[in-house]
This record gives structure tokens, sequence and C-alpha cells, in this order.
């Protein structure tokens, strides 16, 4: 049996991290299949000054997202924080 194959937003805020699970449906359309939202307390102010606790709390989110879908490949992540001092590089893990 195929597994299903999974597209990950997580937003990182400065008192949570918020998560959504989709998968692409037969006709094109966007399924949500699971939500996941978990306390963070690595951020203050818009700036990470714990990235282990960012990093809990963003495996937090995540698990909790996945267990409405059980198994399943991750295929993209797609991820937002904000602030004035956020600059972005593009990056692909192989």
């Amino acid at each position: 049996m195929a597994k299903e194959t999974y597209y990950a937003a997580i937003d990182v805020g400065t008192n949570k991290v918020s998560s959504i699970l989709a998968r692409v449906g037969s006709e094109g359309e966007l399924k949500i299949l699971g939500t996941g939202i978990s306390p963070c307390y690595g951020v203050q102010k818009g700036r990470v000054e714990s990235i282990e606790e960012v990093k809990s709390a963003v495996a937090s989110a995540l698990g909790e997202a996945q267990r409405y879908v059980g198994r399943g490949v991750i295929s993209s992540v797609y991820a937002s924080i904000s602030g004035n001092h956020i600059t972005c590089m593009n990056t692909k893990d192989t």
C-alpha cells in the first residue's frame, strides 16, 4: 500500500506555533487533514532566543497535526516567521 504524500505549513509566532497538514485531492483541491498548536517560549519580540525551545514547539505542533493522518511522507514544509530583522534563504534537503 502506497503512503500518502502530505504538505505541511508552520507558523512560528511569539506565543505559539501553528501547523496544518494537507494533501492534494483528486481534483487538484487542497484538503486540510490535520492541525496543531503548541505554546512557544523560545521567541521574544519576534526574535528566536532559544532554538531548542522553538524546535520542540514545532515538533509538538507537527506531531499534533500528524495524529489525524497517521503515517505518511511530508514532501514539503512551508514555514513562516515574521519580524523586521528576518532575512530568508531557500534550501532543499536531499
